[in-house]
């Protein structure tokens, strides 16, 4: 009897939350029944940082070089932060370190610059697009990005993931009823940080679903 109660009520919260998910206005709600069903703890999705001195590397590609250095500088920072906060194995580079050195020598090789730190592992980004306006009047970011672990002794890679393109907010936000643009651009590129650094730590799976609301509940 308890097992057919347990499946009954299994169905009857999926249930809500379809419910809830079609409903206006319902999103608080539907955050709060994810919670209660799944919790708030999705695993990391790689472990291989633990216990390693690891160098945050940002890269632009070659014709976003000048349009997209700075903000490349500001996610490198963005994910050392993050993971010193959170991944607490693992042995985060300082990043204006690794910054300072890529500042005077240029960055040729991901394992290059992890040796010049001391680095056991690199944790490279390819930033393969970034983008923060569609037109003059609405803000909404969207970035590219290839992740790829460097053994930096053997000079091989131990992981890779072309992340899912990551757009922020959904639909858009009207410059008008956000704020300036560089406010716009660092939120940004404080949520790409985020949804790269989460790869390698437990997260909290709700954090998705109020992000949106955020921006344009302002």
């Amino acid at each position: 009897m308890k097992h057919v109660g347990t499946r009954a009520g299994r169905w009857w919260q999926w249930g809500l939350l379809l419910c809830m998910a079609a409903a206006p206005g319902c999103r608080s709600l539907f955050t709060t029944a994810v919670y209660v069903i799944r919790g708030t703890n999705t695993p990391a999705e790689y472990t291989g940082l633990n216990d390693k001195k690891v160098a945050v590397v940002c890269r632009p590609l070659q014709e976003l070089q000048y349009s997209s250095a700075g903000a490349c500088r500001d996610v490198a920072a963005n994910v050392a932060a993050l993971l010193k906060r959170h991944a607490r194995r693992v042995k985060v580079i300082d990043p204006e370190k690794v910054e300072r050195w890529v500042d005077e020598n240029g960055m040729e090789d991901f394992v290059e610059v992890g040796r010049a730190v001391e680095a056991d592992l690199v944790l490279a980004i390819d930033l393969e697009s970034f983008n923060w306006l569609q037109g003059h009047t609405v803000y909404q970011g969207k970035a590219d990005v290839l992740l790829t672990v460097h053994d930096v002794r053997d000079d091989t890679i131990l992981w890779q993931k072309r992340m899912k393109q990551v757009v922020y907010p959904t639909a858009g936000v009207a410059a008008q009823d956000y704020g300036s643009e560089d406010q716009f651009r660092r939120e940004f590129i404080g949520i790409l940080a985020d949804e790269i650094a989460r790869h390698f730590y437990p997260h909290d799976a709700t954090l998705d679903y109020a992000r949106d609301s955020r921006a344009l509940g302002r």
